[in-house]
């Protein structure tokens, strides 16, 4: 993540909180940045040289108002744009969101699993996490129908490995006599 980024929502995160806005805020993001990511005209909106900035700046207003953005997204989205920012959006998203989640105790863990997991898989898995971390845990889940089974739990720089792949491979090594 670019330092650029991380000071843009660090300085976004003392003003929300400052506003005990911290939630609307995040709200906000999250959704322009689900935008970015299924989107790719305001990808390519977000990345041009072509427009100029009043016409990004309408038009990020325009956007804002359609998404029913909180007052200080807004001003915020409009300053990105007016300092030449708006290519930076999604690290200062991602950046702010864990300021956040750290303020407030949470932590992020993304589980992979060959099959959707069920409500009361997800639900169970997520009070066996919380208890163990210590955290309020917010879980992210991914089907990768290549691990056969098991799951894939990584939370922080750790990874807890349990997919029926992995235990294939470390059998197939073991039988090679590696």
């Amino acid at each position: 993540m670019s330092q650029i980024a991380d000071r843009y929502a660090k300085a976004l995160f003392v003003l929300a909180e400052k506003a005990k806005k911290l939630d609307a805020v995040r709200a906000d993001l999250l959704s322009v940045g689900v935008l970015m990511h299924e989107s790719e005209v305001f990808r390519n909106f977000i990345f041009s040289k072509r427009f100029g900035k009043p016409v990004q700046v309408s038009t990020l207003i325009a956007l804002a108002n359609k998404l029913k953005l909180s007052p200080l997204t807004q001003k915020f989205l409009g300053l990105l744009c007016q300092q030449g920012r708006l290519g930076q959006l999604q690290p200062i998203v991602t950046s702010f969101d864990q300021k956040v989640a750290a303020h407030k105790g949470e932590t992020y863990v993304d589980v992979e699993s060959a099959v959707q997991l069920t409500a009361g898989e997800e639900k169970e898995l997520v009070a066996g996490l919380t208890s163990a971390l210590g955290k309020k845990v917010i879980l992210r889940t991914k089907v990768n129908v290549n691990i056969l089974g098991g799951l894939k739990v990584r939370f922080g720089s750790k990874l807890i490995d349990g997919s029926y792949q992995t235990k294939l491979s470390q059998l197939h090594l073991a039988m090679k006599g590696v």
